[in-house]
Formats: C-alpha cells, sequence, structure tokens
C-alpha cells in the first residue's frame, strides 16, 4: 500500500476533508438555504465533516475509562511531530 496512510492511523474525518474542504460548500450552502433557525447546524456540520465530534466522543470513553491506577490514562497527550491535520484539542490535550 503507497500513500500517506500505507500504516495505521485512526483518521475520523470525512474522506479527503482537509485535503480540500472546499469540496464540502454545495453541503454547506444547502444546509444554509435550508433555514433551519438555528445557526447551530452549521457548526455540528462542521464537526462532523471533520471528525471532532467522533474524536470528542472517544475522548469521553478515554475519560470514563481513565482509573488513579496505572497506566494513568489522564497524563498523555498526542505529538505534533508531523504537524498532523486531525489534531482535536479538548480539554486542553491533544
Amino acid at each position: 500500500m503507497n500513500g500517506p496512510l500505507s500504516y495505521f492511523v485512526p483518521t475520523y474525518g470525512f474522506p479527503r476533508y482537509y485535503a480540500s474542504k472546499g469540496q464540502f460548500d454545495e453541503l454547506r450552502a444547502t444546509l444554509d438555504r435550508l433555514k433551519l433557525g438555528d445557526k447551530r447546524c452549521s457548526t455540528h456540520l462542521e464537526r462532523l465533516l471533520s471528525g471532532e465530534a467522533q474524536a470528542e466522543s472517544d475522548y469521553r470513553v478515554l475519560l470514563a475509562s481513565d482509573r488513579n491506577v496505572a497506566p494513568f490514562l489522564s497524563g498523555f497527550s498526542e505529538s505534533t511531530v508531523g504537524d498532523p491535520l486531525e489534531q482535536f484539542s479538548l480539554d486542553g490535550r491533544r
């Protein structure tokens, strides 16, 4: 397998979202035309497309499983090595 994901890495965003966010402009415009009366709809859509909502869900599972015993999950954070595209900050951690 060749390419940027030739090794395992968890991904949350829609395919190619980070390569070309503009490909979703028509979807955004359609949502805006629906006149749902709630500006948060756009925020929810972006969180869905970027994968932030799913990452936050996984983070909540991590918090729920953390205990005050080894391996002390609350003490780690993801590295910024390689300048990852899909990195979310939750409670000040990556």
